[in-house]
């Protein structure tokens, strides 16, 4: 701090300043203790490891004055107002003159600061800046004692060694590029090549290698401006071209006092001795100047050298510093920095769409600039026109340099050195600009005869002609993947000539074929392969433009399957569909694989919920089969068991199973009954008859299928354990849930055991006994295991992957079930905000994650903000995805919904009867969709009093479901129920009672009395009872389904809050106030609890309760009970 004084003294002045202005703070330090004053300043006080702020705080309070180093820097910086504005609250009249500032350059006087006379030290000589300090410090007159000399004559004389530099004498300087105007980043990068360059002991040797465009000269350029005061003399040597070395040499030899003549290792070598000397070869790309340099390596001195190559290999010269890609948001500093307004999203558009290039955004700056195109256009044109584009725009820096001519020179010299280098490195072109791996090139048979055939037969060649493009940094190696820059790629495919791009996008296609397994459908174990290649596939094929070919039409059909296993059906439906037309071109429409095509087809339009194109192409696949190869060949077969998928998937519950039935009877027949394909149809039958609520006839045959893959496929095949899994889901269905648990709980464990915790079947497990432990009522143990499925899917699937999706989905349908609706809430919350990040606010999936936002609200009580969700998703699905599309058919019922449950049952009429209209018009009167919307405008048109409409349209809705689904299907019994509320509300008793006593009795023989939608017909039938005035066979009934649901589902589940508050309401009907008083309170204290205090039905009780206590035994009528939903 002090020299000779005492270090526990208090300093006379505090220097502020910031890092960019280091240079003149430590001269102006140096010159006020050189006059014997006491200085902190953090270059050289503030101690390693201390906190910053706390030295800082330390030095304001302790020193005496504070020095300003004022420049533009340090007006922006947020680190040193505090600093000065210290020392100005100290003493804000000046008298004391407790802040003094130093201006370095041009800039604004803002604020507090304009009112303090600075003084400036730049434009000036050294020694009357040094007086100017002096003076000002001492509060001195600053005339001098002697004629000033004239401004702009010669420097000062030198101050002695080890002092450092005054900040405007730059170092001799030969060659150097003048500073980058608009250089950005690269703090740390700056920081470490310094570090390098100081290392003491010889010469320091730093090499900045990278690829082209990356910005190692412009690195380079700012290193030496910005450090300009640790060296006495920089060099520049262009080392483009190896025969000029030398002539650039000589031209340096003066400044190390030889002759021009002189050898050019021996001026290196001068160099090398000279104390803070800075030697630059810039571009040392060229094998010869490669050469050139390392055999100039200087021999040990303190001097230092810096090397800019896109070449590899200068390990043995010295340190290396790899240049990356600008981080994203540096790059978009290059185009913000000029254009203030410029949207950031566009910005970031742009440079992702460059690769984070340092030379390519600098082009698009100049191109914007030059030509005044909208950037949004310019990123169109980007993204249409790549390869075109990036020979457009000028960089101010590099005139005649462009990413089109970039890595000219680097492939001239490849195709020269390495000729397999250059033809691998435009089959890499025309990979997508992702991750490679090296092991699809492994197989010389793939390649055409050739340089790259001749060096995948030697590994030694091979290596070396991988090597040789890592060498120019034109791809860069991670063991066995490489990956290529995404502009490397477009301006090697722009060169490419149109024969030779069809030759090796032909090559491509025979490599991934033979690299890429078929058996994709149900097999986990491939799928990571695919995972890789997938990216590459899909660029090569749309490369590939229209043409036709066996190994285009296999990829398409298998990379479609693929993606149907990953849930991305809007991906796959176009390969099946491409897949399809190409074999039916190359093939014929009857040829087998053609056929497979088609049901491939199929299946994608069935999983993506397409079912009217779905069971277009099964029919018309199974017409042809049966011509082509006959009613009982193997392949129709198939195709009938397919058809019949579709139509149990559609509703279409008759004939799924007259087809399944069919299907079964002809593969015993043709296959036998112990073949897999007839195990598989007999399992397809029992899931049909489980649909159509035939519960016994279900499990009989899951039973049965059960035990036969038992016997021949053995206890742990995947098909025996999908057997295990199904029979319990039959046993849920069934209602008989310990059956289920327990079965489910053995699946798991297997599956555990036989494949793994992570594999998808291991997964789907875990989850059924999620959903079986809900159905129990047990919320925590199901809670657990769908956070913990989350979790794992999430990791392995990805968060995007439908079963993710649905895991999440399960996990909220948990917390509602448990009454934790503000869970529920945040998760949703949290996955729309992700999903409004990741993949913006129009993405089908957003405005899906925004619907289940408001399902969640809207079961929580919060009906405005349900609304105000509903309104919005279906505006933006009508906007963009058509009036028409399935999804937004949803948002319109799913509104009509909303506005029913809030009481607006006009606006629910109006667009539940306009969804309607649409559905039977685009899906058909009969499908599953269609008759849910006419139950749910039949209910609401019972909400709204119209009640022989209502009965009309549940009539109608009865009757379709009996013959679509048969009389025991759950939606049939559903809809039995609804019909007979109906009759209810109407006032037809009688007949409310004898459908609600015929659901019940169903329910009980086709479900269980257990089972959730049983306990819900007795709950109803109770309340038919009620409103006929048989009150003791409603409260016997209240009760049994309160014991059953407390048992079952817990106290706190929404269904045992309604049970108990119905039975309250049957208490008070009957007289019996102190049991319902008793009741209403034990129900509103848990509601209070599980739903909050302003949750629509915590209001509704608390209004009953207010109710019973304020009548007496005569008083009016008791409140309505609560209803059992309408929607199936």
């Amino acid at each position: 701090m002090t020299r000779g004084g005492d270090e526990a003294t208090d300093p006379d002045f505090f220097v502020s300043y910031t890092g960019g202005d280091r240079a003149w703070a430590e001269w102006i330090a140096w010159v006020l203790e050189d006059a014997d004053y006491r200085v902190v300043i953090q270059a050289w006080d503030f101690r390693a490891g201390a906190h910053f702020v706390e030295e800082v705080q330390q030095a304001t309070a302790r020193a005496t004055r504070t020095v300003a180093v004022l420049s533009a820097a340090y007006l922006e910086s947020a680190f040193t107002a505090p600093e000065w504005q210290e020392a100005w609250r100290a003493d804000p009249s000046g008298q004391a003159r407790k802040l003094l500032v130093f201006r370095i350059e041009q800039c604004p006087r803002p604020g507090l600061l304009a009112q303090v006379v600075m003084v400036d030290l730049f434009g000036i000589r050294k020694d009357v800046a040094r007086r100017a300090v002096l003076a000002a410090a001492a509060g001195r007159r600053g005339k001098p004692a002697t004629e000033p000399d004239f401004p702009g004559g010669p420097a000062g004389t030198e101050v002695a060694v080890g002092a450092p530099v005054f900040p405007p004498d730059l170092p001799a300087m030969w060659n150097v590029p003048a500073r980058l105007a608009n250089f950005v980043g690269r703090e740390s990068l700056l920081t470490q090549i310094h570090d390098r360059l100081a290392a003491t002991g010889s010469v320091a040797v730093t090499v900045l290698e990278g690829m082209g465009g990356v910005g190692k000269t412009a690195l380079a350029v700012e290193y030496i401006h910005r450090y300009a005061d640790a060296f006495d003399r920089v060099g520049w040597v262009p080392a483009e071209q190896p025969e000029l070395v030398g002539g650039y040499l000589a031209g340096l030899a003066s400044m190390v006092g030889l002759s021009q003549d002189a050898e050019p290792a021996a001026v290196v070598a001068a160099w090398a001795r000279r104390p803070r000397s800075l030697l630059v070869f810039d571009n040392a790309d060229d094998p010869e100047t490669v050469k050139t340099i390392k055999g100039l390596r200087p021999s040990p001195g303190a001097g230092r050298l810096l090397v800019t190559s896109r070449r590899r290999g200068f390990t043995a010269l010295g340190a290396t510093v790899t240049v990356p890609l600008l981080p994203r948001a540096e790059a978009m500093r290059i185009l913000t920095d000029r254009f203030p307004a410029l949207d950031p999203t566009v910005a970031d558009q742009i440079c992702d769409l460059l690769g984070d290039l340092p030379l390519a955004v600098e082009q698009a700056a100049g191109y914007l600039d030059q030509t005044g195109t909208p950037p949004e256009e310019y990123a169109e044109l980007l993204a249409k026109y790549l390869g075109d584009m990036l020979a457009e725009g000028e960089v101010a820096d590099r005139p005649g340099v462009t990413v089109a001519v970039l890595w000219e020179l680097s492939v001239r010299r490849l195709r020269d050195e390495c000729p397999a280098a250059v033809e691998l490195l435009e089959l890499w072109a025309l990979c997508a600009p992702e991750t490679i791996p090296l092991d699809l090139f492994g197989d010389p048979a793939g390649f055409d005869d050739g340089p790259l055939k001749n060096a995948a037969a030697s590994r030694a060649v091979w290596a070396h002609t991988v090597g040789a493009l890592v060498g120019y940094s034109l791809a860069r190696r991670d063991q066995d993947t490489v990956d290529v820059h995404r502009l490397v790629q477009a301006t090697t495919r722009h060169r490419l000539p149109s024969d030779r791009q069809k030759a090796h996008t032909a090559t491509l296609l025979r490599l991934f074929r033979a690299n890429l397994p078929g058996d994709v459908a149900r097999n986990p174990q491939v799928w990571p392969r695919w995972r890789a290649l997938l990216p590459h596939v899909r660029t090569v094929l749309d490369r590939g433009g229209d043409s036709a070919g066996d190994d285009s039409a296999w990829l398409c059909d298998r990379a479609a399957v693929y993606l149907r296993q990953e849930g991305q059906f809007a991906l796959a439906i176009p390969l099946s569909q491409r897949a399809l037309a190409e074999w039916t071109l190359v093939l014929g429409p009857n040829h087998p694989d053609t056929l497979t095509s088609c049901n491939n087809l199929a299946d994608a339009y069935r999983a993506a919920g397409r079912l009217k194109e779905a069971i277009g192409l099964h029919e018309r696949t199974l017409a042809v089969r049966e011509k082509v190869r006959g009613p009982n060949h193997p392949d129709t077969l198939a195709s009938r068991n397919n058809l019949a998928n579709a139509y149990q998937e559609a509703g279409r519950l008759k004939e799924a199973i007259s087809l399944h039935e069919r299907t079964l009877t002809d593969r015993k027949r043709v296959l036998g009954a112990d073949a897999p394909e007839t195990l598989a149809s007999c399992n397809n039958l029992a899931n049909a008859y489980q649909e159509a609520g035939r519960h016994d006839d279900a499990i009989r045959l899951h039973k049965q299928t059960l035990a036969d893959r038992e016997r021949i496929r053995g206890p742990n095949h995947l098909e025996t354990l999908a057997s295990h899994n199904n029979l319990a889901n039959a046993y849920q269905t069934a209602g008989r849930l310990k059956e289920a648990i327990g079965l489910y709980e053995r699946t798991l464990t297997d599956r555990e055991r036989v494949l793994g915790a992570d594999d998808p079947d291991t997964l789907a497990s875990r989850n059924n006994l999620a959903n079986a432990y809900q159905a129990a009522g047990r919320h925590d143990d199901a809670i657990h295991l769908h956070q913990r499925t989350l979790t794992d899917r999430e990791r392995i699937l990805g968060p995007n992957h439908p079963r993710t999706l649905a895991s999440r989905n399960n996990i909220v349908n948990a917390y509602q079930a448990a009454g934790r609706h503000d869970d529920a809430i945040g998760l949703y919350e949290r996955t729309l905000t992700d999903r409004a990040q990741l993949q913006g606010p129009n993405h089908p999936r957003t405005l899906t994650a925004r619907n289940n936002l408001a399902n969640a609200y809207q079961a929580a009580g919060r009906h405005d903000d349900a609304i105000h969700l509903h309104q919005q998703t279906l505006t933006d699905r009508e906007r963009i995805l058509g009036a028409d599309d399935p999804d937004t058919l949803a948002s319109r019922s799913n509104l009509a919904d909303a506005y029913r449950t809030a009481g607006r049952l006009n606006d629910a009429i109006r667009l539940y009867e306009r969804t309607l209209t649409d559905r039977a018009q685009l899906q058909g009167p009969n499908h599953p969709r269609t008759l849910t919307t006419r139950n749910n405008l039949a209910s609401a048109y019972r909400a709204a009093g119209r009640l022989k409409e209502a009965i009309g349209l549940y009539e109608r809705t009865l009757t379709d479901r009996v013959q679509l689904q048969g009389p025991n299907h759950p939606t049939t019994l559903t809809a039995r129920n609804n019909l007979a509320n109906a009759y209810q509300a109407a006032g037809q008793h009688d007949d409310a009672i004898h459908l609600h006593q015929q659901t019940l009795t169903d329910r009980e023989r086709l479900q269980g009395t257990d089972d959730p939608g049983t306990q819900a017909a007795r709950h109803n039938l109770a309340n038919a009872y009620q409103a006929a005035g048989r009150l003791d066979d409603a409260i016997h009934l209240y009760q049994q389904t309160l014991t059953d649901r407390e048992r079952l589902q817990g106290t706190d589940d929404p269904g045992t809050q309604a049970a108990r508050h119905n039975l309250a309401n049957a208490y008070q009907a009957a007289g019996r106030l102190d049991d319902a008083i008793h009741l209403y309170e034990r129900t509103l204290t848990d509601s209070v609890r599980v739903n909050g205090p302003d949750h629509t039905f915590t209001v509704m009780v608390r209004d009953n309760l207010a109710a019973t206590k304020h009548r007496g035994p005569s008083a009016g009528n008791p409140t309505r009970p609560t209803d059992n939903p309408d929607r199936p």
